[in-house]
């Protein structure tokens, strides 16, 4: 009988033994947002299609972007492109419906896809050129309470596991067509509120949970305009840019997305200074925060003396040698054309530049090595994890318009040091 009981002893042990093992595990798994910008599909012979995609490289995406417009009715802003992601291939042995509507391939759409390999698909709304309307939509009880209702059925349409909110930026002030109002802050968290309340409400009909995000920039005079302690509350997750902290709008060549302080700047605009901003003066918790990693890069030319860092420049972006993307190139567009540049090493912000050899140009990126520090910061500091502007940047070709996928080596440093596994998927 001692024996008995001495061998039920050992069991409990050893099952409490592997449950802690699978809540360390569980505990350890980090979220990869990746941004799915729709118009990229267009390009590059359209390897970014969704057939081609790795989806297990990421856990959650956020489709990019539709936004509200001026009543809060939700509007796609490339209803054919959109639609042939989010819906998939049509289906042509079929004629069109009565509404002049098509018929689709089942499983063949983007969301499908991913979920597939356990990755949930989110819309995002907004961004720098279609936040337009926010403020007043923000402004008006009306105009909330349809907007939130505008999401949920954007989820019945197209089965989106939740809604990302990028307005850029509450408080600004005006540019690109975002109209600033006095109170924004308050309005934000009015029309935050008013969507998670909706998205509760459909999850007790549907028994599935939704997750709301919203995207920030951490520079201090646009976090001033959040009230953080009820929007951390509200949200799921906090995602915060960790890029556009410098780029020709400056008086000098400096890093797009300094992980910390660099030699010259603002001391406060970085990626640490601004997680360090948010969780210690704002109390955001650091589990709800997602940290942004670039995966495209900044230009500068004229610079005075030649190229270099923080030294005087023309405030004209390098459209010559980065024509594709008007002077702010993506990361396999910046391997193409490194034979141009000498590659340097910012060790005071951990992250590299170029310099033009015969060109005077600066560029700033991110690389494997920049991106290994900043995924171990996200590890070190208890974050959520990162958010990826935007996923196809990082899409190398065998060879230019081949169409054929090669690597796509910072999200694998990634997914390396998060080291999440199948289980991240199956949450």
């Amino acid at each position: 009988m001692l024996n008995i009981k001495n061998k039920l002893v050992a069991l409990v042990i050893v099952l409490a033994s592997l449950l802690g093992t699978s809540s360390s595990a569980f505990a350890q798994c980090k979220e990869i947002i990746g941004y799915y910008a729709g118009w990229q599909q267009y390009k590059r012979g359209g390897v970014f299609h969704q057939k081609n995609l790795d989806f297990r490289k990421y856990t959650i995406l956020n489709y990019s972007f539709f936004s509200p417009n001026e009543e809060g009715t939700i509007v796609m802003p490339d209803p054919w492109g959109d639609n042939l992601v989010l819906r998939g291939q049509i289906d042509w042995t079929q004629p069109p419906k009565e509404d002049g509507t098509y018929h689709y391939v089942p499983y063949s759409n983007m969301i499908d896809l991913a979920h597939s390999k356990g990755t949930k698909v989110m819309l995002s709304l907004g961004g720098w050129t279609l936040s337009t309307h926010f403020p007043e939509v923000a402004d008006n009880p009306k105009k909330r309470s349809h907007f939130a209702g505008e999401c949920i059925r954007m989820i019945k349409e197209y089965n989106f596991d939740g809604i990302d909110i990028d307005w850029e930026f509450p408080g600004a002030t005006p540019g690109n067509g975002t109209v600033q109002k006095e109170n924004d802050k308050e309005n934000f968290t009015l029309m935050m509120k008013e969507i998670r309340d909706s998205l509760d409400s459909h999850t007790k009909k549907t028994g599935k949970y939704y997750l709301l995000t919203a995207a920030f920039h951490t520079v201090p005079y646009l976090a001033a305009e959040i009230d953080w302690k009820e929007i951390s509350q509200t949200l799921d997750y906090v995602n915060c840019f960790g890029y556009d902290f410098f780029g020709a709008w400056e008086p000098v060549t400096n890093h797009n997305a300094p992980l910390y302080a660099p030699a010259a700047g603002d001391p406060r605009v970085n990626q640490s200074a601004g997680f360090k901003l948010l969780t210690e003066t704002y109390g955001v918790p650091a589990e709800k925060i997602v940290l942004g990693i670039g995966f495209y890069g900044r230009t500068m030319t004229g610079c005075k003396g030649g190229p270099g860092l923080h030294v005087e420049h023309s405030g004209q972006v390098d459209k010559e040698t980065f024509p594709e993307t008007e002077g702010t190139p993506s990361y396999h567009d910046i391997l193409l054309r490194m034979s141009n540049f000498e590659r340097k090493w910012d060790d005071k912000a951990k992250v590299p530049y170029l310099l033009g050899k015969k060109i005077n140009s600066f560029v700033s990126y991110d690389d494997p090595i920049s991106v290994e520090y900043k995924a171990n910061f996200i590890m070190d500091n208890n974050a959520a994890g990162c958010l990826i502007w935007d996923i196809e940047n990082d899409i190398v070709e065998t060879k230019p318009g081949s169409g054929q996928i090669l690597a796509s080596p910072l999200i694998d440093k990634i997914n390396e040091v998060f080291d999440n596994g199948s289980r991240c998927h199956e949450r």
